[in-house]
């Protein structure tokens, strides 16, 4: 009976301790997600066939996330020897990270503290799940135990060949962000504690080694890499070129053409023009600004018009005043058939004082009348009367609490320059025969053409001289000119200026004691600055060279007496016309600036056939918002406004004076701010 039980106990033992041989994946496997379902471990019988666990345990996967490193151990096993023993070492991709699913022995989860599992198996702890591509399967190959001495239970270990791969694991943790490893790594192996196995007679084994197991792969600590904003390194070195003289930071190029010419005469909107004032003397257009509303006075052939510049672009009519048929008597009666009798015009800057000067197709004994404004965009009727007449300009300055007249004779091109004090007009008639109001002569200089009146000086041509008088100081009447000062700009300071030459002035927009005078020549223009005008003191400078126009084959180009300045954003432009004679006639209007006079100047062109009625004369300017501006042309039985937009470009400027490039900086990638060096 003894030897019956001896013989099931070892044929139990033989069974229970038999390996199992792990094939292909488990048909439990997830392929798809890269996750292999646990494998159940065979349970191990206890002393005399009792089953302690009758419900087979699932041993867990363990999922390796670095590549593990087989030390070579000795399973327990029974005394029967393989009949094979495995040679070759299983070949693995090295991209994929190889899952170990052991059946030869019971698993434990792997931790990084040994703990102690049952005999028939462990509790699967939570398997990561790798992020990656499904990972294949690789058996280990069985380890054949080696009988001890007289066939005892000991089982001497038999290297097995190590798991070669060298894949990138990643983990993934649900409360930790992923580590990333910035060192070499050597993990310590946990000690698989001993399994106890049943020997002969049921008693545990003397001979039990522990196993190490594959080794748990830490988790690093993290080393914070930091972002770094790469700099930029120029590829090009900056280049000065000194020119020995300081030019400014800013150069100027001039003024083109915001939109088309816009013609608004003979019938601007607003009130109509009355049948009597028949268009086609509309020479000459003065801007001023009354109770802060824009206006411009415009020249009639028997009176004059006022218009609204609120809108720059559409001047609206305001009022027509045909002075022969104003009032019993007439305003100004006309003597004659003559088609017009108004020479030229002048108005105060705030519209307080306007005067018109007379030609014989009217009254005889009338010169140049003067009139008071209403407050409004209209005038009184013509109130004091002077001589002369038919005079070439009027321009009238506001000084203080007075308005003083100043007129050029141009008889005989030895005519007189004249100051008539028009504060307080007379209340008789100017129908009485003679002037009610007295004019004086400014002695030291004679008369001339294009009379200026920039701030407190005059500047006229009279000969081939560019008169200017200082008149900041003038006396009391009878005496007015008094305390007048006088220089000019003779042919010696501009070469090739012309006789009676067309000219404009403008003050400096950052200087109040100098002007800039533009002056036609024979071939163009010259630019001149004075410093203290019109006294013993004055400093001119002459910008060179003077402005040639262009010289073209087969054609004819002339400039023209009506040069004329805009004041914008504190920049002073300069616009000069060129004419061409010969058939087809065209019209060149060149512009640049007093800090650019060297460089080439922008070209707006006209087309007379085009713009119909448009002819280059006597232009008025108002400064828009930004860098806009207006010049508003009257042309003779037309009248245009020419929206420009004046610009400038800046460069850069050396010590000394000069220019150059400066470094090239390459792009920045996307995502990193770049700054220049």
């Amino acid at each position: 009976m003894k030897k019956l039980l001896y013989l099931t106990l070892i044929s139990l033992f033989v069974v229970g301790c038999k390996p199992q041989r792990s094939g292909s994946i488990p048909a439990t496997a997830d392929v798809s997600l890269g996750v292999v379902a646990p494998t159940p471990t065979p349970c191990v019988p206890g002393p005399f066939g009792v089953d302690p666990c009758p419900t087979p345990v699932k041993t867990p996967v363990v999922v390796n996330t670095l590549v593990p490193t087989l030390v070579p151990t000795s399973v327990p096993t029974s005394t029967k020897v393989p009949t094979q023993v495995p040679t070759k070492v299983p070949t693995l991709v090295p991209t994929l990270v190889p899952t170990l699913v052991s059946t030869s022995t019971p698993s434990q989860t792997p931790t990084s503290t040994p703990t102690q599992t049952p005999k028939c198996g462990c509790t699967p702890a939570s398997t990561p799940i790798p992020t990656h591509a499904p990972t294949p399967v690789v058996s280990p190959t069985p380890n054949p135990c080696a009988p001890g001495p007289g066939g005892g239970s000991s089982c001497t270990p038999v290297p097995t060949p190590p798991i070669v791969g060298t894949p990138t694991p990643t983990r993934v943790f649900t409360t930790l962000p992923t580590p990333i490893p910035t060192h070499a790594f050597t993990p310590t192996p946990t000690i698989n504690p001993c399994v106890v196995v049943p020997g002969p007679g049921g008693g545990g084994s003397s001979g039990c080694t522990p196993v190490p197991t594959p080794p748990i792969v830490g988790t690093p600590t993290p080393t914070k890499i930091p972002t770094l904003v790469p700099t930029l390194v120029a590829t090009s070195t900056p280049t000065i070129t000194p020119t020995g003289t300081r030019t400014p930071m800013t150069t100027l190029t001039g003024c083109t053409l915001s939109q088309p010419i816009i013609p608004f005469e003979p019938s601007p909107s607003g009130v109509p023009r009355p049948t009597s004032l028949t268009s086609g003397k509309n020479t000459e257009a003065h801007y001023f600004t009354s109770n802060g509303v824009p206006s411009l006075l415009m020249r009639e052939a028997f009176g004059y018009s006022v218009l609204n510049l609120s809108n720059p672009l559409n001047p609206v009519a305001v009022t027509y005043d045909d002075m022969r048929f104003n009032g019993t008597p007439p305003e100004v009666s006309a003597n004659g058939d003559g088609q017009a009798y108004t020479a030229s015009f002048g108005v105060s800057p705030d519209g307080a004082r306007m005067a018109i000067s007379l030609n014989g197709n009217s009254e005889t004994q009338l010169g140049t009348v003067v009139g008071s404004g209403t407050g409004g965009q209209t005038f009184n009727k013509m109130a004091g009367n002077f001589m002369p007449r038919a005079v070439d300009a009027i321009v009238i300055q506001h000084i203080g609490n007075r308005y003083l007249s100043y007129t050029i004779d141009t008889s005989n091109f030895t005519g007189q320059l004249r100051v008539t004090d028009v504060t307080t007009l007379p209340t008789s008639s100017i129908h009485t025969g003679n002037p009610n109001m007295t004019s004086e002569i400014v002695p030291t200089v004679i008369g001339g053409y294009n009379l200026r009146l920039v701030g407190n000086t005059l500047v006229y041509s009279s000969g081939s001289v560019i008169q200017m008088v200082d008149v900041s100081a003038p006396g009391p009447i009878g005496s007015i000119a008094s305390g007048f000062h006088y220089s000019s700009i003779t042919s010696t300071d501009v070469l090739g200026m012309t006789r009676y030459a067309g000219i404009d002035a403008a003050p400096d927009p950052s200087d109040s004691t100098k002007i800039w005078v533009v002056i036609q020549t024979t071939t163009g223009y010259a630019v001149v600055s004075v410093k203290n005008p019109g006294t013993s003191t004055a400093v001119k400078t002459v910008l060179t060279p003077n402005f040639t126009l262009p010289v073209v084959a087969g054609q004819t180009w002339t400039s023209n007496n009506t040069p004329f300045f805009i004041t914008n954003n504190g920049n002073l432009y300069i616009l000069m016309w060129g004419i061409e004679t010969a058939l087809p006639v065209s019209y060149n209007l060149y512009s640049t600036s007093v800090a650019a006079w060297a460089s080439t100047p922008t070209v707006i062109t006209v087309n007379p056939i085009a713009t119909a009625g448009f002819f280059p004369s006597q232009t008025t300017v108002l400064n828009g918002s930004s860098n806009n501006a207006y010049a508003y042309i009257a042309s003779g039985n037309k009248a245009f406004v020419l929206p420009l937009t004046c610009t400038s470009t800046s460069t850069g400027t050396g010590p000394g004076g000069g220019t150059g490039t400066g470094p090239t900086v390459p792009s920045a990638p996307i995502g990193v701010t770049a700054s220049n060096l």
